[in-house]
C-alpha cells in the first residue's frame, strides 16, 4: 500500500491514540471544577484522612495497546505529606484494574473478584463513567469512588461543551 497523506494520518493518530477533547488541560479544568467539593467533604468527621490522589486516563488509550504513563492523561496529589499510605501507588492501581476490565473496581472486588491478578489492588474506588477512567484514594471505597464520579462527569460535561463550540462553527466540518 502506498504511503500517503491519508495513510500516514491514520497511522500517526493510531500511535497517538489521544482523545482530541478530553485533553489534559480541559482534564485539570475537570478536576479543579469539583476539587473544594472533594477537600470539603475530607474535613467532614466521615473522613481520617486530609489528602487523595486522583488519575484520569485518556479515553482513547486501549489497554494492551499503550502502556499506563501513557495512558495517564492528568494525576495529582492532595496532601501527599499527611498520608499514612502510599496513595498514589493505590489510586494507580485502583485505576489500572478498572481500564483493563473496563469496569468500575467495586464490580470486579464484589461481583468478579476472578479478574484479579497477583499483585492488583483489592480496593474499590475508581470508576469507567462513560468511557473515563477516574480513580481517587482518599478514604473508604464508596467515598472515592464518589468523588471519582464527581471527576469523571466534570469531564464528560467539559467535554460535551468544548464539542458543542465545534459543533457551532459552521465553516468546520472536522474535530
Amino acid at each position: 500500500m502506498p504511503f500517503n497523506k491519508l495513510t500516514k494520518w491514520c497511522y500517526i493518530g493510531h500511535i497517538m491514540n489521544k482523545s482530541a477533547l478530553l485533553t489534559k488541560e480541559l482534564a485539570e479544568e475537570a478536576f479543579k471544577t469539583v476539587e473544594k467539593s472533594i477537600q470539603d467533604f475530607l474535613k467532614l468527621e466521615k473522613s481520617w484522612r486530609d489528602g487523595f490522589h486522583v488519575v484520569i486516563l485518556d479515553p482513547r488509550a486501549k489497554f494492551g495497546s499503550v502502556s499506563f504513563e501513557d495512558a495517564i492523561l492528568f494525576e495529582h496529589s492532595i496532601n501527599p505529606e499527611k498520608w499514612d499510605v502510599d496513595l498514589k501507588t493505590l489510586t494507580r492501581k485502583k485505576a489500572m484494574v478498572a481500564w483493563e476490565h473496563d469496569m468500575d473496581t467495586h464490580i470486579v472486588q464484589q461481583q468478579r473478584p476472578y479478574l484479579y491478578q497477583k499483585g492488583d489492588n483489592k480496593y474499590a474506588g475508581a470508576v469507567v463513567h462513560q468511557g473515563i477512567v477516574v480513580s481517587v484514594a482518599a478514604i473508604q471505597w464508596y467515598f472515592d469512588e464518589l468523588f471519582s464520579v464527581w471527576i469523571a462527569a466534570a469531564c464528560r460535561a467539559l467535554a460535551i461543551e468544548k464539542m458543542e463550540q465545534i459543533i457551532r462553527e459552521e465553516d468546520r466540518h472536522f474535530v
